[in-house]
């Protein structure tokens, strides 16, 4: 009847070692995956950061092309009325 009983508690003493394994296990994953987020995060910024500017140029560009556009609609209208011959663009018509 003792050896049953130190059994018993034997196998309790495992199953309460086993969990607080289980715990800590648990608890570093997960403060493994924090770390790696963490790690991340400022790699990720740092694209979006770039993303933004290279937008920013394009958008620029744009405009710019926009107003170079509006420039010589303007330049071959006033030409037009004057009786001066029209400009060459840059491609040559």
């Amino acid at each position: 009847m003792a050896k049953a009983l130190e059994a018993e508690a034997r196998e309790a003493l495992n199953r309460g070692a086993d969990e607080a394994v289980y715990v800590r296990r648990n608890a570093a994953i997960e403060q493994e995956r924090k770390i790696k987020e963490n790690e991340l995060q400022p790699n990720c910024s740092c694209k979006l950061k770039q993303r933004e500017l290279r937008e920013r140029g394009l958008e620029g560009e744009i405009a710019l092309e926009r107003q170079r556009a509006a420039l010589t609609d303007q330049r071959q209208k006033t030409n037009a009325k004057s009786g001066q011959p029209r400009l060459r663009t840059q491609s040559g018509y």
